[in-house]
């Protein structure tokens, strides 16, 4: 199983992706990323949230905050895994965000 960052369009059946974005793992996440989330107080970035195109910018606060734990806190492959999939949605989100205004979802 995986982390990632999903949009889902409720008006199509099926598979109603329109945008996905993998972020790790989920032993890492469990491992790793949920004590950053908690060290970080973050709100909307972490498993099971959703967030909304106006909620971006906090998000990406957020990421930024997380990075910077992570370079607290890893080492070795751990923090280039981590810091490359934060910079990878970092660089990403708002290029998502001008597609359509639908909810992300990070499960």
């Amino acid at each position: 199983m995986s982390v990632g960052l999903y949009r889902l369009d409720p008006n199509i059946q099926g598979y109603n992706f329109v945008y996905y974005q993998p972020v790790c793992g989920e032993a890492f996440y469990r491992e790793h990323w949920q004590r950053a989330v908690a060290e970080t107080h973050s709100r909307f970035f972490q498993d099971q949230s959703k967030f909304s195109v106006k909620d971006v910018p906090v998000v990406l606060d957020e990421l930024r905050r997380q990075k910077e734990w992570a370079y607290n806190n890893l080492s070795g492959r751990k923090l280039i895994y981590m810091v490359s999939s934060i910079e990878n949605l970092e660089e990403n989100l708002p290029i998502a965000c001008e597609e359509n205004d639908l909810d992300f979802e990070l499960f």
